[in-house]
């Protein structure tokens, strides 16, 4: 009883200390007050406890002295409690944003970081059991019709090789003669499986007779994963599974035994097979000669094109610039005969020529009259053009062996070759009239101008002797051709004109060369040939006048235009190694060249690169 009425009375302590922290109207607080819990939540600061023994104290007495008072300081402190957590929860957010800005802002950690690592670069083969070294041993054997159990007998103790058999082969009673001196053990089972119709299984460290010589005598399949040391493209990455060369070798040179398979993943770049051991030596075969990187050539190309122009414009301008009587006759004028022209050549009137095209350059002299009636000008026009121009072009692309290699400097003209008829109708005169006429259909032919060098380079096991195909062309536009078409009757409309319209289409030329030759690596092809010369003379002159001898030069304009073009291109085909270096054949003490040798490649580092 005694600890109770502590309790109460430390409690009645806290209700008076609590009542006197609060601004409120101090109200009577007693021991039996219904508040007296939640006040002691609110000053704990558990305020939602607070309001859900107030609401509990709502249901059970309504009209508790302070109630309304206690409800409103706890929403207060609620509402106080949640403003406060907004600003933080506000803080810690613009805090973040703050971060993440600055993060994206640097650059990633492993930008500019080199790092070596080991790729796979062993070989493929699966390493040879104990039995499989010793079929490699040279053995002497004599037997005399001697059959499968005996050979079994005298093969195993001899060889120490363990031998086992089918039991239906146990009695066997085939026979045979063998002699053999230091012949591999491996040819003499050849012998014995073609002659007893038997084959033979090796495993790690039994030899396996079974019955038949056939695909389906039951001899085990193993399955093997090989992960493939270079890549793959072009075609062979489009259509791994058909299009890979290994893929295609080993299903047409490897026999395939019953329960057999192939397949080639692409994500992991990995060659799972199942075949018999036998066959899986073979297959491991066809991929350390198939599965290597083809050499790389270096292609560089230089187009030179030099170009001479030599233009002459020699002649002269006569002019007029006052009238000249050729006839005259007697008028009266003041009084007076006088003289009048009866015909004259008007003011202005000249010989005239075809204007030259660069009459504001070269040599212009005129001479003309002065105060004098007539008045003539005379311009000597004298011209004379000399001009050298030269075109450099090296670009330079890399490609591996047998694949052609493009290169193209010029541009694309654009073209339409089908047309289609359509009525366009016009109004004149309050009448309606359609006229026919052609428009393009289709999209245009488009039509690669300039200079294009195909080259495809194929590298034999000696590295050094490169054979190349080359293909240069040169194609530039010439001249449009103009051709005239009639306008196609439309029946259903009576009033459309059968006009005739003019479709045009490009002429091109065409220059083309096309060589196989063998250089060495580094050697350079120089092509030539592709030369283009025009020349164009033009006279114009005054009708008789101009054939007189000497006297004629004065009427008459001469333009001389000569224009050559030469285009040379030189090749140079240089192998390149893995790593990019340069290999160049080097000669033998013979004077012959000998194949390039690869530099070895830089020892990597260990990595972290995944271990196959």
């Amino acid at each position: 009883m005694k600890s109770s009425s502590v309790c109460l009375t430390m409690a009645g302590l806290v209700f008076l200390l609590s009542g006197c922290a609060t601004t409120g109207p101090r109200l009577e607080r007693g021991p039996g007050w219904p508040l007296a819990e939640a006040q002691v939540l609110y000053d704990r600061g558990q305020y939602t406890q607070a309001m859900i023994e107030c609401i509990d104290v709502a249901k059970r007495k309504p009209d508790a002295p302070g109630l309304e008072e206690m409800q409103n300081r706890i929403a207060e402190a609620l509402n106080e409690q949640r403003r406060r957590e907004a600003i933080e929860r506000n803080r810690l957010a613009s805090l973040k944003m703050e971060t993440e800005t600055a993060s994206l802002m640097t650059v990633p950690h492993t930008y500019g970081i080199t790092r070596f690592v080991t790729g796979q670069t062993g070989s493929l083969r699966t390493p040879q059991a104990g039995v499989q070294k010793t079929l490699e041993r040279k053995v002497t054997l004599h037997l005399e019709n001697a059959n499968l159990s005996q050979f079994i007998l005298t093969v195993g103790e001899a060889e120490k090789i363990n031998i086992i058999a089918d039991s239906d082969l146990a009695g066997s009673s085939g026979a045979m003669t063998l002699h053999a001196e230091d012949t591999p053990l491996i040819e003499i089972l050849n012998y014995v499986s073609r002659n007893l119709n038997v084959s033979f299984y090796i495993g790690d460290n039994v030899l396996w007779v079974l019955p038949g010589r056939s695909a389906e005598s039951g001899v085990p399949l193993e399955t093997r994963m090989y992960r493939l040391r270079k890549g793959i493209a072009g075609e062979e990455a489009a259509n791994p599974e058909e299009g890979l060369d290994i893929v295609r070798v080993v299903k047409r040179f490897v026999p395939q035994a019953q329960g057999a398979d192939l397949v080639f993943n692409g994500k992991s770049h990995t060659l799972i097979a199942r075949n018999t051991r036998e066959n899986l030596a073979l297959i491991e075969d066809i991929i350390e000669a198939l599965d290597v990187c083809p050499p790389q050539v270096l292609i560089e190309a230089r187009f030179i094109t030099t170009g001479i122009n030599d233009l002459g414009e020699l002649g002269i301008d006569w002019v007029l610039n006052s009238p000249v009587a050729v006839t005259t006759k007697k008028v009266w004028e003041g009084g007076a005969a006088a003289s009048a022209n009866e015909t004259e050549i008007a003011a202005g009137a000249g010989i005239g020529f075809t204007k030259f095209p660069n009459s504001g350059q070269g040599l212009n002299l005129s001479y003309q009259g002065i105060l004098t009636d007539p008045m003539f000008r005379a311009t000597l026009h004298a011209l004379e053009i000399s001009g050298k121009s030269r075109t450099l072009s090296v670009p330079r692309v890399t490609t591996v062996n047998n694949k052609q290699a493009r290169i193209r400097i010029g541009r694309d003209f654009r073209y339409f070759e089908e047309y289609d008829v359509e009525s366009t109708p016009s109004t004149t005169s309050n009448t309606t009239v359609y006229r026919n006429v052609l428009v393009p259909v289709g999209r245009p032919q488009v039509e690669e101008l300039g200079i294009e060098l195909g080259v495809t380079p194929s590298v034999g096991a000696d590295l050094g002797s490169i054979n190349l195909l080359m293909k240069p062309s040169i194609k530039d536009f010439v001249r449009y051709e103009y051709y005239e078409t009639a306008g196609v009757n439309d029946n259903n409309n009576p009033t459309a004109t059968n006009a005739t319209s003019l479709i045009k289409l490009p002429i091109f030329s065409t220059s083309e060369l096309e060589t196989e030759l063998i250089v060495q690596s580094g050697q350079t092809v120089v092509m030539g040939g592709l030369i283009s010369t025009s020349e164009t003379r033009s006279r114009d002159g005054v009708p008789i006048i101009s054939r007189i001898p000497i006297v004629g030069r004065l009427f008459e304009h001469d333009i001389v235009e000569e224009r050559r073009e030469n285009l040379l291109i030189f090749v140079t085909a240089t192998l390149l190694s893995e790593w990019g270096e340069s290999l160049i054949p080097v000669p033998a003490a013979g004077g012959e060249a000998t194949p390039a040798v690869e530099e070895p490649a830089a020892p990597a580092v260990e990595g972290e690169a995944e271990a196959g």
